[in-house]
């Protein structure tokens, strides 16, 4: 019998010596050896899955960690160089190939393990039905429980990364937004301090064209006014909006008295989106800014909104 096997591949320990055609020595019958030979290759096989099983638990092993908080902490956290998170990406590709590939032996060994079956049940073999036959079908069942015990095992591994990995986008998205949202307050504190300084500002421009035309008196009394009036706008701002957005609705709706019962409700119905709407950006602080610089600009989406109305106006559809 020739075995072909790659290069490095542990060479099985097959042979054959004189002696072995004696009577009561090995007979040499095709299924017994081929059976023999395929399952210390398979053995070979599934000890090398054994070692790359071993190297997934020591490298995704972060269980040893749970009675560290302080270090369990860390698994939240990824360095510079997205070391952890290169890691996982690369286990899970990975540990998928090696599940497919596992995957493949399982299969060839089911279907050797059939032909054996059926080699015992015609006679092939030279003990038949015998104990070594059966001894050599438990063993064949025995290496392919392995296998699939190894399969089940490379699966866990890869779920373990999966919610590693996840886990740690979670906690990082959450630092993310964390950041961002400090960021956004120092931004406020920072908008705040230059609109303090703005109305002193904008006097101290106005003032240096020229002395002549106005003076210092002017300059003292103009100053303070400007400046209560524009923190008086920055501290009022949403009432400012509403208002702004009040006047904007009717004047829209033709000044909000020609209409009849059935076109205020129906310009509530529409507007109650976008109120949902303007309600979420105030909760978020933005877009309040937005709001004025709009009041006045008759865009297309408000010129099909006065259509309506006014085509409901003609047609006084109930309620």
């Amino acid at each position: 019998m020739v075995i072909l096997r790659p290069h490095g591949f542990p060479y099985p320990h097959y042979y054959e010596t004189g002696g072995d055609l004696a009577p009561g020595g090995r007979t040499h019958a095709m299924a017994d050896e081929v059976a023999d030979t395929v399952h210390e290759c398979v053995g070979a096989v599934a000890g090398r899955w054994d070692e790359l099983a071993a190297y997934f638990d020591a490298l995704l092993g972060e269980k040893k960690v749970l009675l560290d908080p302080d270090r369990h902490d860390t698994l939240l956290t990824d360095d510079w160089t997205l070391s952890r998170s290169r890691r996982y990406f690369w286990a899970i590709e990975f540990l998928k190939e090696v599940e497919a590939s596992v995957a493949d032996n399982i299969r060839q060994a089911e279907r050797f393990l059939a032909l054996f079956r059926d080699s015992l049940q015609g006679g092939d073999g030279a003990e038949g039905g015998g104990d070594d036959a059966r001894r050599r079908l438990a063993r064949h069942e025995a290496m392919l429980a392995r296998l699939e015990a190894l399969r089940a095992r490379f699966v866990q591994r890869r779920e373990e990364a999966v919610a590693l990995r996840d886990g740690l986008f979670n906690a990082s998205a959450v630092m993310e937004s964390r950041t961002s949202t400090k960021l956004g307050e120092n931004i406020k504190l920072l908008t705040l301090i230059s609109i303090f300084f703005l109305p002193l500002s904008f006097c101290t421009s106005l003032w240096s064209i020229s002395d002549q035309t106005f003076g210092i008196a002017a300059f003292a009394a103009t100053m303070p006014v400007l400046a209560l009036a524009t923190y008086a706008a920055t501290w009022n701002l949403d009432r400012i909006a509403a208002l702004l957005d009040g006047l904007q609705q009717k004047a829209f709706s033709g000044g909000g008295g020609g209409g009849s019962t059935a076109t205020a409700a129906h310009v509530r119905r529409a507007d109650r989106p976008q109120k949902q709407s303007d309600g979420r950006e105030k909760d978020g602080g933005a877009g309040l800014w937005a709001r004025i610089p709009l009041f006045g600009q008759y865009t297309s989406r408000d010129r099909d909104k006065a259509a309506d109305v006014a085509h409901l106006e003609k047609v006084h559809v109930p309620v």
